[in-house]
């Protein structure tokens, strides 16, 4: 559940940044 969530937070720094960090 929130694992996924995580995992895919990690990945969308990792591809663009922190553009969906805020």
């Amino acid at each position: 559940m929130i694992n996924r969530m995580l995992h895919a937070g990690m990945l969308a720094l990792k591809k663009g940044g922190i553009w969906n960090a805020g």
